[in-house]
């Protein structure tokens, strides 16, 4: 009897040992996600390679941990869906082995690299997402939502499976509407400005922003684009407090600010000056799944008015150059190599009807001309 409960308690004792053994190697493969940039706002197809048909940058992280004392066997899932549950992609990979003992890093570029060992060998769209993929491929962005990428590792010895997911919400701001100083200069006229710290103003649904002011130099021309890059008199990121607030962190070199303004001060380096025109423009700054990109606005202009209204000279090529502004190649033609007003220099001096008037009348004519109240039926010279 005894040698039977010997032999009794040690078939028990084997049998435990054999369940924890067990245990112990049915979950000893795990997996986690980590996304490499939290605060995603636009995800462009390339950014993941939703279609199979490019590259994508370092979008998330994965971690492979095969904590046993064998190799391991395993295969890889990735599924993603759009909120709540609505499946959009599945891919696996073939086989692979996770060394004992081993902790493995890859990222989504292991995933959709042809021919690797991480490589998902059969990944597709959800067909019966077509309306969303038709939007995808149309806009070539994932549209406004939450999406949720699941990961699965199976260890294919037990069946265990390690699962873990990474969300992503995107909000694709696009909104973005210049208030003033100023406005179009596509309006045919440009309009005057006498406040010397102008409140730069625009409505927009980003967080972060990139002001750009211009002096226009004489003689550049009309390409606004050209004329926002040669003399910039201001470049600087602003990001909303809100922003700050809720995310706890600021941009590097970014200014906070209230809301979506910028007043632009006398104070600043470069003043700006009584009879100028200055181009200005902002960038809404949106987070992609590797950098950050540059969305812009339409260019506005506006002319600093000059403050003395005693009768005080705008500048002599600044005067030629509006005159040239609003009437055209016809006043071009007399300050131009052979034209009749060829090195003419204005003296300061304005006449209007026979009586002399002043930079501030001046001034008001040349918006009429610019606004349309009134119209040239004659130019000339006496």
């Amino acid at each position: 009897m005894k040698a039977l409960k010997s032999f009794t308690t040690a078939a028990l004792l084997l049998a435990i040992t054999f369940i924890r053994t067990s245990a112990s190697y049915s979950q000893q493969v795990n997996i986690t996600a980590a996304l490499l940039n939290p605060n995603i706002e636009v995800f462009f197809l390339n950014d993941l390679n939703l279609t199979g048909s490019g590259i994508s940058s370092d979008f998330f992280m994965l971690t492979m941990i095969n904590s046993g004392l064998q190799d391991e066997a395993c295969t890889l899932e990735m599924n993603v869906s759009s909120f709540p549950d609505n499946l959009i992609a599945s891919g696996k990979t073939e086989q692979f082995i996770l060394p004992a003992g081993s902790q493995t890093t890859i990222t989504n570029q292991s995933l959709f690299t042809q021919s690797q060992t991480y490589s998902l060998a059969d990944y597709e769209l959800n067909e019966d997402q077509k309306d969303f993929i038709e939007k995808l491929l149309a806009t070539g962005k994932l549209p406004s939502n939450k999406y949720i990428f699941t990961f699965i590792l199976t260890q294919l010895s037990t069946g265990y499976q390690s699962t873990d997911q990474i969300i992503i919400d995107i909000s694709n701001p696009s909104t973005l509407d210049l208030i003033g100083p100023g406005n179009d200069p596509l309006d045919g006229y440009i309009q005057d400005n006498y406040n010397p710290n102008p409140i730069f103003q625009w409505e927009s649904n980003f967080d972060k922003f990139r002001l750009v002011i211009a002096e226009k130099m004489p003689g550049s021309g009309g390409n606004v684009q050209n004329i926002l890059e040669e003399r910039v008199i201001l470049d600087k990121q602003l990001i909303l407090q809100s922003e700050i607030n809720n995310n706890g962190f600021a941009n590097e070199g970014a200014l906070p600010i209230p809301s979506t303004y910028y007043q632009y001060l006398e104070t600043e380096a470069y003043p700006l000056r009584p009879g100028y025109v200055y181009y200005w423009q902002v960038f809404g700054l949106a987070n992609v799944s590797g950098s950050v990109i540059e969305l812009p606005s339409t260019i506005w202009a506006f002319r600093m008015a000059s403050s003395d209204q005693s009768g005080a000279s705008l500048d002599n090529q600044l005067l030629i150059e509006r005159l040239i502004e609003i009437f055209g190649d016809q006043v071009l033609a007399y300050f131009s190599e052979g034209g009749e007003l060829e090195g003419f220099t204005p003296n300061g001096t304005f006449y209007l009807n026979g009586q002399t008037i002043t930079i501030a009348d001046l001034q008001a004519l040349l918006n009429s001309f610019e606004n349309g109240d009134v119209e040239a039926v004659e130019i000339r010279t006496e």
